[in-house]
């Protein structure tokens, strides 16, 4: 899978092949946004914000801790997401637009499946979960 990013983006640091330590200060001083990208043990892909960048000048070391991604729980089956998608195209074929009426979810009361992530200079990556 391939991702393409709607705005400038640089890769400024990688898992496997590290990165200048001074592309990280230079863009938390510029205030620019960092995001991780992340492909989890449970076989997910992770775009996330990172909402805290700590730089350690005197060890060489830094240390990202991202927002959490949130989605309804059910949503993390890939199963459960084709179905939803057949039925809401039926379901909006059956629909009668003239009247106003309007297919919708009932994720407002369901179950969220929330994450995060922390990840170090020496590699380590941790995934917080929140149910």
């Amino acid at each position: 899978m391939k991702f393409f990013t709607k705005n400038n983006y640089k890769k400024i640091w990688s898992d496997s092949e590290g990165g200048d330590l001074n592309d990280i200060m230079n863009s938390v001083k510029q205030g620019l946004v960092l995001k991780l990208l992340v492909v989890s043990q449970d076989g997910y892909t992770y775009i996330i914000k990172c909402h805290t960048t700590e730089v350690y000048n005197g060890n060489n070391k830094f240390s990202i801790q991202t927002d959490y991604d949130g989605f309804p729980d059910r949503l993390r089956y890939f199963k459960a997401i084709r179905n939803l998608g057949e039925r809401y195209d039926e379901l909006q074929g059956e629909s009668n637009y003239e009247e106003a009426r309007y297919i919708s979810t009932k994720f407002i009361k369901t179950e969220f499946f929330l994450t995060s992530f922390i990840f170090n200079s020496d590699g380590s990556l941790i995934q917080r979960y929140l149910f």
